[in-house]
């Protein structure tokens, strides 16, 4: 099999994860969204297949953004709280990932993608090369992945 397009879908506040931006130094809305990393909860383990944008992808490069479109940062009931919305769309040859193939199965193809940021077209890193610390998981919402 040959890699796949497939959609993602997070651009309602009711279907997108929420966090609490914890930097000091950057505000959230001057930064560059990408999709590090995208997840998928089989019952029991976390899959993750990861970008190679990622700071930490250590040479993997499991799946490729084709669009990432509609992002905002919607400001929730708290002080720094927001709902990442966005749809993308994304390339992976799942036959390269049985596990992560298996896991989705398992969960009715319900995906989590992870959004990292960006500054100036390069993802932002620490002094050691590692991803920032820019914000904290506040709430997981799964999307489905589709091919339309």
């Amino acid at each position: 099999m040959a890699e796949k397009e497939y959609h993602i879908n997070h651009y309602k506040a009711r279907d997108a994860c929420s966090i609490m931006w914890v930097s000091d130094e950057y505000n959230i809305n001057q930064l560059e969204p990408y999709i590090s990393s995208i997840g998928c909860d089989d019952g029991e383990d976390y899959h993750y297949l990861i970008s190679s944008e990622w700071p930490e992808a250590k040479g993997k490069d499991d799946f490729k953004t084709l669009e990432l479109n509609d992002f905002e940062a919607v400001a929730n009931d708290g002080d720094n709280e927001y709902f990442l919305c966005f749809t993308a769309w994304v390339s992976i040859d799942l036959d390269r990932h049985p596990k992560f193939k298996e896991a989705l199965k398992k969960s009715d193809n319900q995906v989590l993608a992870r959004i990292g940021f960006k500054h100036e077209g390069k993802p932002m890193t620490d002094n050691d090369g590692y991803e920032e610390y820019l914000y904290e998981m506040s709430e997981d919402h799964f999307s489905e992945l589709t091919t339309e």
